[in-house]
């Protein structure tokens, strides 16, 4: 585990001397590949990092663990508030480039820096399907988990209407969302996916 930490962060380190990387829209291949992106909804904390730590198990899925205040106040990356395919696929490169590394804590990144796998149980099967990559070989669904903090933009800035409605590929999931857009006739048309 000492070994992957190591990398994980001499990786992070390389990648941002520069400065702030440029996050490009997907290219045709990654587009053609994903088929969605799930962000949890509500205050569930210990619930949805164990979910997103086992999702993470899976090898179509790439989870980003918070970060929402990096993309909320960047112009170029939060296609929440301002949609467009281009920001929702400079969105999802930037997802999966910061799954790969980061840090613990707001600042964000992969899933595997996240307490379930401090547990040797949850760092052993993910070692034992992936090595050491951070990446999946093909991204099919992006789970950007952050619940508490996008839960509150999302209603704050009435903007999860607008969220649903923008893009396909985009899911929201879980109890407390299905009860809240159900008070919306928009809303309760929208895709709805448990991821």
């Amino acid at each position: 585990m000492a070994l992957k930490l190591g990398t994980q962060v001499a990786t992070f380190f390389k990648r941002f001397r520069a400065g702030r990387p440029e996050y490009q829209e997907l290219t045709k291949e990654q587009q053609a590949s994903l088929r969605s992106v799930c962000i949890f909804m509500g205050p569930y904390r210990n619930l949805t990092t164990l979910t997103s730590a086992l999702l993470n198990l899976h090898p179509h899925c790439q989870v980003l663990n918070h970060a929402a205040m990096r993309v909320l106040d960047d112009d170029e990356l939060n296609f929440l508030s301002h949609y467009s395919d281009e920001r929702f696929g400079r969105f999802c490169n930037f997802a999966i480039e910061e799954s790969q590394g980061g840090k613990r804590g707001d600042y964000g990144g992969s899933i595997t820096l996240s307490h379930p796998f401090d547990h040797e149980v949850m760092s052993s099967a993910y070692e034992e399907r992936y090595g050491g990559n951070l990446r999946k070989d093909e991204v099919r669904s992006i789970v950007w988990k952050n619940s508490q903090r996008l839960t509150n933009f999302l209603r704050d800035n009435k903007l999860l209407d607008q969220a649903l409605e923008s893009n396909e590929k985009s899911a929201f999931s879980c109890r407390f969302e299905i009860r809240w857009t159900a008070q919306s006739p928009t809303a309760t048309r929208a895709r709805v996916s448990i991821c």
